[in-house]
């Protein structure tokens, strides 16, 4: 098991190849620094990033298994966000009905069908609070 260094974001997807997950992050401006493919899975490996506006990795992730890339991936496509970012201290780091800050997104989140299944933080105390359609 390898663990996810500091302040890292990864994002990994069923439905889509990892070449095709690094041009779509490429081509938004967000490099990789890693790629690769296991177990069906294909998965890139980024600096975090703050999305002071526009749209962040997060939503990116979301947006990938919804209409926007549908063409591209079809409807079946899956998507896990980890972030190795720390928890969120801002006012509003525990409320999942207020956006958090640019620089603290959910550090674990999973999509399909374009919706947050499941999203949640680790550690301070927030491990209990977690939201999404499965929730």
């Amino acid at each position: 098991m390898s663990w996810l260094p500091p302040d890292m974001f990864a994002t990994f997807c069923r439905g889509m190849d990892a070449g095709l997950l690094q041009r779509i992050l490429t081509d938004l401006g967000r490099p990789a620094r890693a790629v690769g493919e296991d177990g069906g899975w294909g998965w890139v490996l980024q600096d975090a990033y703050a999305a002071p506006y526009g749209q962040g990795a997060e939503e990116l992730a979301r947006d990938i298994t919804g209409y926007r890339f549908v063409e591209l991936v079809g409807d079946k496509a899956e998507t896990v966000f980890l972030a190795s970012t720390s928890a969120c201290e801002c006012p509003h780091g525990q409320s999942y009905l207020i956006p958090h800050c640019p620089r603290h997104p959910f550090q674990f989140a999973y999509h399909r069908g374009g919706f947050e299944q499941l999203y949640l933080n680790l550690g301070a105390r927030r491990e209990s609070r977690r939201g999404g359609a499965a929730a």
